[in-house]
């Protein structure tokens, strides 16, 4: 419905621009609405109200239940199940899920600011306006079936560009992706990748002369939200290099009404008084060389122990050892005086670790660990921390989504240097729900995370030279960020955009 307004409004604007830019303000806001109701919700219910669905025992054991039954179905190869059983499991699956549903439902009409959280103030385009400083540019998106519209909104103006309908959009954006996510090791494909960005680039961004902004503000929509921009802003000038990045710092804002959400709230919590919190290279296998002493008997059955606690998790047992994130996580603890930092490697870096650590004490938060999306059931989506203690017991090492709901944070920035850690289920109209909204929902002010897997050591690389921005340099998460990603790719070995651009800043950029 959003869509189709917003293609009428448009469309009434071009037939009659003698009212000025009334239509086109219009069609604005409505995009806007679209775009942040659903995140506006979750954050207003986490900082007005002690939120019951995140304390809720009965929602935890469905949660469980979900998992079990998610794995029964993913975990085991076709060849394994019956029809019957296959059909069996999915059935559980949607009995689960309405379930659930019909939990949240009852829970938030029981809520006493339930009438303020079902209607939330939704910023129009002068307010949104309002919110732009001079060198910063709004990049609106709104795929529509037929017609798909890119709003650039600045502090002084609106304008407008049709783009294709959403499926052109979607099948170019995935074919990008998937091959990002790729090294290309020949000429020929890296030529051939180059070509379909800025293809893609000229498609879906303004032209380039009307980016002279220095900050970019992209509110995306469908597959865009998998894509950098970062890449797309710098082919659009013609070439996929290092140079182009250093116009534009690039942000990823769920939707504005979402970040002037997040600075009323804000206001009213204290400044935190240290400056960085990190979590970095889990103990994942029994059969780690960290673990020293145990009998052999004792390694044997807590592998077993977490092979069956993991598949429970609907995960395979099998995580590798990240080494360079502790080399990160040293050398970005280097950058901190020792009473401004905390530190947890190792065995130290566990769920129990995270959940019972005070965090909102910390302006930064850093996870450097392995992280996975469930895109058909957000819910169950993890970090992964050590998941056997020292004597090489088995513990259950997976914070979920619904565990970060019960985060209590106050961080200007959280780092998930892990994998796929930006993506989630793609809901139409709304912003992906996943880990990002997870802690934005427990009051992160921004997140830095990744659109695929990046090796350990290039990502240290890049979080090296991040923090060092950050800290030493005084720089913003935003150009931090960019400078980071354009000494990183000025290496040789790193140059290929897969190494450098799959992180991306989300949230507030000041």
């Amino acid at each position: 419905y959003y869509a189709h307004l917003v293609a009428t409004l448009v469309e009434l604007q071009e037939s009659d621009p003698s009212n000025g830019s009334t239509h086109l303000k219009q069609a604005v806001s409505f995009s806007e609405r679209g775009h942040a109701r659903s995140l506006v919700d979750l954050i207003n219910e986490a900082t007005q109200v002690e939120s019951v669905l995140a304390h809720s025992e009965e929602r935890e054991t469905l949660l469980k239940e979900l998992a079990a039954a998610r794995f029964r179905l993913l975990g085991k190869s076709k060849d394994q199940q019956s029809e019957s059983e296959i059909e069996a499991t999915r059935q559980q699956l949607a009995d689960i899920e309405n379930r659930l549903n019909l939990l949240e439902i009852e829970q938030r009409e029981a809520n006493p600011a339930y009438a303020d959280l079902v209607d939330p103030t939704i910023l129009d385009a002068s307010e949104i306006q309002a919110m732009l400083d001079p060198e910063s540019a709004l990049l609106q998106y709104a795929l529509g079936a037929e017609t798909s519209y890119v709003f650039k909104v600045t502090a002084e103006s609106i304008e407008a560009w049709p783009l294709p309908g959403r499926a052109e959009i979607e099948e170019k954006g995935r074919k990008i992706y998937e091959q990002l996510k790729v090294p290309s090791t020949s000429r020929n494909a890296r030529n051939q990748l180059s070509s379909l960005i800025g293809e893609f680039a000229r498609t879906v961004l303004p032209p380039s002369e009307e980016l002279a902004q220095q900050r970019l503000l992209v509110v995306a929509d469908g597959v865009l939200q998998y894509l950098p921009f970062s890449v797309l802003l710098a082919a659009n000038g013609g070439d996929v290099a290092a140079p182009a990045l250093s116009r534009h710092e690039v942000v990823n804002v769920p939707s504005m009404s979402v970040l002037a959400t997040q600075r009323g709230n804000r206001n009213e919590r204290n400044v935190p008084g240290k400056t960085i919190a990190i979590f970095a290279d889990p103990v994942f296998s029994a059969n780690d060389s960290r673990i020293t002493g145990a009998p052999l008997d004792a390694l044997k059955a807590s592998s077993a122990l977490v092979s069956r606690q993991t598949l429970e998790l609907s995960e395979p047992p099998d995580l590798e050892r990240l080494p360079a994130t502790l080399y990160e996580a040293e050398t970005i603890a280097g950058l901190v005086n020792a009473d401004d930092r905390f530190v947890q490697t190792g065995f130290a870096a566990s769920r129990d670790g995270v959940l019972g650590a005070r965090l909102a004490d910390y302006r930064v938060v850093h996870f450097a660990t392995h992280g996975k999306i469930d895109s058909r059931y957000p819910a169950l989506s993890w970090l992964a921390f050590s998941q056997v203690d020292p004597q090489g017991v088995e513990q259950n090492g997976l914070v979920r989504l619904h565990d970060i709901y019960k985060l209590d944070l106050n961080a200007d920035l959280v780092t998930m240097s892990a994998c796929d850690t930006a993506l989630g289920r793609e809901i139409s109209g709304e912003a992906l729900s996943g880990l990002v909204q997870g802690f934005m929902y427990s009051g992160a002010r921004s997140v830095l995370a990744s659109l695929w897997q990046v090796p350990d050591r290039a990502t240290a690389e890049l979080m090296g030279l991040f923090y060092r921005n950050l800290f030493e340099l005084e720089q913003k998460p935003a150009a931090a960020l960019r400078n980071a990603q354009v000494e990183l790719s000025s290496k040789t070995r790193f140059r290929h955009p897969y190494y450098w651009s799959a992180f991306v800043l989300q949230g507030d950029w000041e």
